[in-house]
């Protein structure tokens, strides 16, 4: 059974500034676009196989 990836209020703001700064620097959305998808199919992947990656001893910061 599938997750579900929640993002708070500052995580979406700060994607939605990143991909409005891609559009204004590239004067297209063609590369905001791509992104997008490709943000959106990794969650979506994330979501699907939450144990998905390789653990580490990095540590981890909430903003």
């Amino acid at each position: 059974m599938a997750k579900r990836i929640v993002w708070t209020s500052k995580a979406d703001l700060v994607f939605t500034e990143i991909l409005e700064f891609y559009c204004h620097r590239n004067q297209s959305k063609a590369y905001s676009r791509q992104l997008n998808k490709e943000i959106y199919e990794l969650t979506q992947l994330l979501a699907k196989f939450p144990l998905l990656g390789r653990k580490t001893n990095l540590k981890i910061f909430v903003f």
